[in-house]
This record gives C-alpha cells, structure tokens and sequence, in this order.
C-alpha cells in the first residue's frame, strides 16, 4: 500500500474555457500547482505507472468559509471536480 499527505488546500478541476482562442483551465496557475504537489508527493512515496486495477481512498480537508456554522461544505467546489484534479495529476 502507498500513502500519501499533500498539504494545502485542495483545488477543483473546474470547467475549460475558451479566451481568445485559447483552452484553459478555469483555475489556472492554482490548479497547476496543487496538480504538481500531487504528482510529486505520489512519486516520493514510491508510487509508479501501472496497468493493474488500484482502489484509492481521498480526502480532502477544507477551511471552513467565515459565514458558515456547518460543518460540512454545501458550497463550491464539488467533490467532483476535487477528485478529477487529483487523479488527473496522477495520471498526467
């Protein structure tokens, strides 16, 4: 089994969008880094391409916004789309 810590707060792969003609990410340069401490933190936990089926378990750990008394988010960004952003650094 490899375990991993990536400390930050996690950044969703969002939705493309076009500018000028370019394709880009709705998050940018933010989502690029958390993307690469992803990527980096797996290979130095020993962790390598492979074509066998694997279970992963994320977490993600959230602030908690300054006008919310739940304890849980209800609120941007979706689980979704934090998930796409880790496992497309994996992959990458």
């Amino acid at each position: 089994m490899i375990e991993f810590r990536v400390d930050g707060i996690p950044v969703p792969q969002g939705s493309m969008k076009v500018i000028h003609g370019r394709v880009i990410h709705s998050q940018g340069s933010a989502l690029a880094h958390w993307r690469s401490a992803i990527a980096l933190a797996a290979r130095k936990a020993g962790a390598r391409p492979t074509r066998e089926p694997i279970t992963m378990t994320l977490t993600f750990i959230m602030p908690r916004p300054k006008t919310v008394k739940r304890n849980h988010p209800s609120v941007a960004p979706d689980l979704d789309k934090l998930i796409r952003g880790a496992l497309d650094a994996l992959t990458a």
